[in-house]
């Protein structure tokens, strides 16, 4: 009887342990999505990692209202965001994810100038939701092009799926770029509490939508490998649904499924 007594407190406690493990790494979880660096223009550059979707989820801590105030509290000059510049340029499309597209409604209420670094292809043989060494390398060049087109001394944001985080972090160091450690990590995520979703990300994500469902399908659709053109037909279908209900999120100025 004791030792069961004592195999079940062991149980307990394991059981309470690794729920307080869960919650600080909950806790701390976006503080891993920062890096800061400078190059030698003295241009400040922060390096913020995005989940997409996901910041739809309780379980990461980590909202779109996170993102608002890091915005905020960083006080960008500009801000460069995971989406292809050509895209917007023709179709005035934000084609990232739903992060990029918040983050982009944000910085043109608030002012703030919008570049595009992203860059991908979709051709014969390619996977959808996949990434690699060279789409990194394309956006680290775009990155750099942009850099050089604003003036010395300015601060950039640089916003990118937490997948890209470190493969930029590293291009940002190769290409001379030191790092700074970042101060009160916590303190550029806290906002006042009046959080609202931007007017123009509902019509940024229906435009999207537009896009989607039209230009890219017609595109897809011409691609003469079946796998290929299959795959991505179907991830426009699933993209759409997730848009349609994240719609729906920012109109009812809700947070969380």
């Amino acid at each position: 009887m004791k030792k069961k007594r004592i195999i079940s407190a062991a149980a307990a406690l394991s059981a309470a342990l690794l729920v307080s493990a869960l919650a600080v790494i909950r806790s701390s979880f976006k503080m891993l999505c920062v890096e800061k660096y400078e190059n030698d223009r003295g241009q400040e550059l922060y390096l913020l990692g995005t989940i997409h979707g996901s910041h739809f989820s309780k379980i990461y801590d980590y909202s779109m209202e996170d993102i608002a105030a890091f915005i905020k509290n960083t006080d960008p000059d500009y801000v460069l965001i995971e989406a292809r510049e050509e895209t917007f340029e023709k179709y005035g499309v934000i084609d990232g994810p739903v992060d990029m597209i918040f983050a982009y409604s944000c910085c043109v209420q608030n002012g703030i100038p919008v570049g595009m670094i992203d860059w991908w292809v979709i051709e014969n043989g390619a996977r959808p939701n996949t990434t690699n060494d060279n789409r990194d390398d394309m956006m680290h060049d775009n990155i750099m092009r942009k850099l050089e087109g604003y003036e010395d001394g300015c601060r950039v944001l640089i916003i990118v799926g937490r997948g890209h985080l470190s493969p930029q972090a590293k291009r940002l160091e190769s290409s001379g770029c030191s790092r700074v450690k970042t101060e009160n990590k916590k303190a550029l995520f806290s906002g006042d509490g009046a959080f609202s979703y931007p007017p123009l990300m509902e019509e940024t994500i229906e435009n999207k939508i537009r896009y989607y469902d039209s230009v890219e399908r017609e595109n897809i659709s011409a691609l003469t490998d079946d796998k290929t053109r299959d795959a991505f037909l179907s991830q426009i279908d699933q993209l759409i649904v997730n848009l349609t209900k994240q719609k729906e999120l920012v109109k009812e100025n809700r947070l969380y499924y």
